[in-house]
């Protein structure tokens, strides 16, 4: 729904980035009745090391929304129940937790190598596709004869593990089901079916730590006849390790179970078992980028990290050929052949922006004049506001065919247009005078704060009008209780405390200046 509305609002891609991840958590938050872990969620699912961290607030509002309507008709209690609170009592009590998040780590890596090593293999199949759901189909359910766990979502025997219920359970069962849950969910989707990896990877999380409870209670007796705390930490720390989300799983589960008096031994475990993960580089979203760095959408930024601070305004030129309604469409040809361009803005009779028209698209005659019929806009051609900085303009370009677009101010009027180009050669102009500036700053040795006197020479003078020493460098106006960072306009008034660098004698001129006359 969030990549719907993005298209349908006609978003930017920083914007619909953001409408994307809050409909993940959101979406998340209702059905697993955790808004706050499915908005954590929202932010570390993207990538295997870090967080789209723009997304957190709107992910937090989107949660907590679609909870409140679903909890309305559903219930807002936790998925699971509500599980007694745990008590830790002995340091040592952390050694079975653990021994929970180091196995939870190992099953997770087999979860992610055996699904998409299923999946592999059905692929590399020479049988027709659609005779593959039929065979991943036919072996679950002999699976399923002599294991009936594996069937369904296994919510319910998650359920059964958190309470006493888990002693009926055959140990074979506790043991086997795990990796039998592996391979049905490899047979079912990766044979060409269709299902989740989240609601399996709890099933499997959870008997991990459920058959860690069953093999150590008979002979360690500190470890409590209440297996809820290590079934809800063996979920945290199976599926959180191999989907790289572990802070947001942890959260989820303790919703879901409705208890959060486990986090310092889900920490140890899902730390340890995240740490095993890590160390094989291994996910089960294969789609996941490794950061922020090798996101399309920041790949920009990193890389040209100027642009976030300069306006469209920096970089947009006249336009060369504005093409309006009102005008004989006979002509269009003729201003874009004058001006040297294929396409140019459209606007209406008002001076709107409506869309582009190109060249090709103005059918010529033999004689060279233009051909009778309406004129083809293509409306797809998105505008920039004058508002946005010039990172916003280079990732909408880049992400779309575009190399450049109209400039539009709030009545949608074209102020100018801004090309990838114009972009670059802007960027650079701005990088070597940064550079430059850097360089005269090289030989200033000495630092000092300049106060402004009423009848300074200095007052009510711009910092452009050249009275300030070539070698003084203005780093900030302090006015009042407010910091200003100067430009060329900048106005200096009296009571002004300025922050300069500079050479000592240049510093002794702007005393003397800024001193009564």
């Amino acid at each position: 729904f969030g990549s719907f509305l993005s298209r349908f609002l006609d978003l930017s891609p920083a914007d619909a980035r953001i409408t994307v991840a809050s409909g993940i958590g959101s979406g998340i938050g209702a059905i697993f009745g955790a808004p706050l872990g499915g908005a954590v969620l929202a932010t570390e699912i993207l990538y295997r090391d870090d967080f789209e961290v723009e997304a957190l607030l709107p992910s937090f509002i989107a949660s907590i929304v679609s909870y409140s309507v679903w909890g309305s008709v559903e219930g807002f209690g936790p998925l699971f129940g509500y599980v007694g609170n745990y008590h830790l009592t002995s340091a040592m009590q952390l050694v079975w937790f653990g021994i929970i998040g180091i196995l939870g780590g190992l099953v997770g890596l087999l979860y992610a190598k055996g699904f998409y090593g299923i999946s592999a293999f059905f692929s590399n199949m020479k049988v027709p596709r659609w005779v593959r759901p039929g065979i991943g189909g036919l072996v679950v359910g002999c699976i399923a004869l002599a294991i009936p766990e594996v069937l369904s979502t296994g919510y319910g025997w998650i359920q059964a593990g958190l309470g006493n219920q888990l002693l009926h359970i055959p140990m074979w069962i506790v043991l086997i089901l795990p990796l039998a849950r592996i391979a049905t969910t490899g047979l079912s989707i990766g044979s060409g079916g269709s299902g989740g990896i989240f609601g399996p990877g709890m099933v499997i999380g959870a008997f991990t730590g459920a058959a860690v409870w069953r093999l150590l209670e008979p002979v360690v007796p500190s470890l409590g006849h209440d297996p809820a705390p290590y079934v809800i930490v063996g979920m945290m720390a199976c599926f959180g390790s191999i989907s790289r989300a572990p802070l947001a799983v942890m959260l989820m589960v303790a919703e879901m179970t409705g208890t959060l008096s486990l986090i310092v031994p889900a920490m140890l475990a899902v730390g340890l078992a995240t740490l095993i993960v890590r160390r094989n580089d291994d996910t089960i979203y294969r789609s996941q980028l490794r950061g922020r760095s090798e996101s399309p959408a920041h790949r920009i930024l990193t890389g040209l990290p100027l642009l976030v601070t300069m306006p469209v305004s920096d970089a947009m030129v006249p336009t060369r050929c504005l093409l309006s309604s009102s005008e004989d469409p006979n002509t269009f040809a003729t201003c874009m052949e004058r001006d040297g361009v294929s396409e140019a803005p459209y606007v209406d009779d008002q001076g709107r922006y409506v869309g582009v028209v190109t060249l090709a698209s103005l059918e010529t005659t033999s004689g060279g004049g233009v051909s009778k019929g309406p004129v083809s806009i293509d409306t797809t051609f998105a505008p920039i506001h004058q508002s946005v900085h010039l990172n916003v303009v280079l990732e909408t370009l880049t992400s779309t065919p575009q190399t450049w677009a109209a400039v539009i101010d709030d009545e949608r009027r074209v102020v100018g247009t801004v090309a990838i180009s114009d972009i670059v050669l802007n960027y650079r102009r701005t990088l070597l005078a940064n550079l430059r500036r850097g360089s005269d700053t090289a030989g200033m040795n000495g630092a000092s704060e300049v106060l402004i006197a009423d009848n300074s020479l200095l007052n009510q003078i711009s910092i452009r009008t050249g009275a300030i020493p070539r070698g003084v460098l203005i780093t900030a106006i302090e006015r009042g209780r407010d910091v200003i960072r100067p430009n060329g306009d900048t106005i200096i008034k009296s009571g002004d405390r300025l922050m300069v660098l500079g050479t000592s004698e240049d510093l002794a001129i702007l005393s003397q200046l800024a001193s009564p006359t």
